[in-house]
């Protein structure tokens, strides 16, 4: 778990929480990772409202986003080696690919292409899904799928 929180309040009094105490390194992680998943949601919605809208910075946009696998697998090595961030930026890359030809079918109106383009991008999903690290699974059981539903 990359950071704690509890939604329950019991009495609005100061009280220890040591089991929320984080290294410092902890809070860095936690803040790289913040970055670069509010950098993911910027530039999809951007590459979105692009691709919908035929906007001229369609290009740009993608190229940007198509950034962001890269942007995590940087940070991912540190922890899992170049190999696994390589593998999981791989993946990452045909996610949005594949959501990118899924909103231009959709878009366009081709019904068989955009039932093949989600087919695929279930199937990616999937497979980031039960991607291992080093056996382990993926941050958080069915996060990935969640977020393809």
């Amino acid at each position: 778990m990359m950071c704690a929180y509890s939604p329950v309040y019991w009495h609005y009094g100061f009280r220890q929480a040591s089991h929320w105490a984080l290294t410092p390194s902890a809070v860095e992680l936690n803040r790289k990772f913040r970055t670069l998943l509010e950098q993911h949601v910027y530039w999809t919605r951007l590459t979105v409202n692009s691709i919908v809208g035929d906007l001229p910075d369609v290009k740009e946009t993608t190229e940007r986003l198509l950034r962001n696998p890269d942007d995590f697998a940087a940070v991912l090595a540190l922890y899992y080696g170049s190999d696994i961030a390589a593998r999981f930026a791989n993946l990452f890359r045909s996610h949005l690919t594949i959501a990118a030809e899924l909103v231009g079918a959709l878009k366009s109106g081709n019904a068989q292409a955009a039932a093949d383009a989600q087919m695929r991008w279930y199937a990616n999903a999937d497979a980031i899904c039960s991607f291992s690290w080093q056996d382990q699974s993926l941050l958080v059981p069915g996060g990935m799928a969640a977020h393809a539903a």
